[in-house]
């Protein structure tokens, strides 16, 4: 993530998941991915409020349900998520543990994840924050 100022934070993320299921006596794994972007504003001290925006490519199984004799037959979708969240943050000025609670605003009953999502997380501060550096420093020249 880039740290804007001291309120906002902003990114990119790939999430990725193993997916396994039963189904009929049968079996299938997948893993899944899905590229994304987010935003993250601190609203008090330790509080923020996030977004996220998602295209995850997801194998899920045909309907109705097809074979090869052993694996159950999979397609590749694409499903968009839009996940509204709020969280907190606790730890030093270099490093924070963070848990929060999303609700995908986009849901349909045909996605394959509950709308819910449960996060929990570590920050690393690398280099000074944008408080840190003197509003006085200069660049260097390259002459």
């Amino acid at each position: 993530a880039y740290e804007v100022n001291d309120f906002l934070m902003v990114g990119p993320f790939v999430r990725m998941a193993y997916r396994f299921e039963r189904q009929s006596g049968l079996t299938f794994s997948t893993f899944d991915v899905g590229p994304g972007i987010f935003a993250r504003a601190r609203v008090f001290r330790d509080v923020f409020v996030q977004f996220d925006y998602e295209a995850a490519f997801l194998d899920q199984p045909v309907v109705p349900l097809q074979t090869d004799g052993e694996r159950i037959i999979t397609e590749r979708n694409q499903q968009n998520y839009m996940y509204l969240g709020l969280g907190y943050s606790s730890g030093s000025d270099r490093s924070k543990f963070t848990v929060s609670l999303h609700y995908n605003v986009l849901d349909d009953i045909d996605y394959v994840r509950i709308p819910w999502d449960v996060r929990f997380g570590m920050l690393f501060r690398i280099g000074r924050s944008p408080q840190e550096i003197p509003s006085n420093s200069k660049v260097p020249s390259n002459r």
